[in-house]
Order: C-alpha cells, then sequence, then structure tokens
C-alpha cells in the first residue's frame, strides 16, 4: 500500500469512528448531517437505502429509553473502507457485530453488517470478541 492510501486509509478510520461514536454512542441524530452521504446505500437487507432509515432507527432507541452502547474491539481500513467489530447494546440486546462502510469525499455512502446475538452459553470457551 503507498503512503497516500494508507494516509486515506487512516482519514477514513478516524472519520468512521467519529461518526460511530457520535451517532450510535452520543445518539446525536446530526452527525448524520455531518457524515453520512446524501447518496447512502445500505446492503442490510431490513432497511431501504438513504440514512433517514438510520435516523428512525436511533430515534426509536432513544424514544426507548433503553441504554445503547458500543464497544469497539477491532477496526481495519483499507483506501476506501473500513471495518469495525464491535460488542453492541441495542435496544436490550447484546450483539457481536462488523460493520463495513465505505468512504467517498469524506461522506459514509455505503454500508454492510452481520449481526449475531451474543447466546447466553456457549459451546466453546472462547468469546465472540
Amino acid at each position: 500500500m503507498t503512503t497516500a492510501s494508507t494516509s486515506t486509509a487512516d482519514a477514513n478510520k478516524r472519520l468512521v469512528l467519529q461518526a460511530a461514536q457520535e451517532l450510535f454512542g452520543n445518539l446525536d441524530l446530526t452527525a448524520l448531517d455531518r457524515y453520512w452521504g446524501d447518496s447512502y446505500i445500505q446492503h442490510n437487507p431490513l432497511y431501504p437505502d438513504g440514512k433517514e432509515q438510520i435516523r428512525a432507527l436511533i430515534q426509536g432507541a432513544i424514544d426507548s429509553g433503553v441504554p445503547t452502547k458500543a464497544e469497539v474491539k477491532r477496526v481495519v481500513a483499507e483506501g476506501d473502507l473500513v471495518w469495525i467489530h464491535a460488542k453492541s447494546f441495542f435496544f436490550g440486546k447484546e450483539l457481536a457485530t462488523v460493520e463495513i462502510f465505505r468512504v467517498e469525499n469524506g461522506k459514509i455512502v455505503e454500508h454492510w453488517d452481520v449481526i449475531q446475538e451474543v447466546p447466553a452459553e456457549s459451546a466453546n470457551s472462547n468469546t465472540m470478541f
């Protein structure tokens, strides 16, 4: 990887971590306007494209009064893609998540995720994190 692409990946990593903290950690809906692009492509089949679906999801969390948080365990960036592996608590559930974001011109414009509820018991002694 060249220095320019390393620099871009590092900038994208910082942007995604800041955006995630402000929106999902601080529940600051204005983060959507600062960090998400107007043409936001969503690959989670449960949600439509566009950032308004995220706004509704976070507003629902705020309205429910159920605490939410995410602990970032790992973050990797390459070029315009940033991966976050996190332990999340959302709507009363403990979740293991992998979020993949694509950044373009300083905005998050595309998203993929894999979400799995953390079971009470495991068949092995390894953790999901």
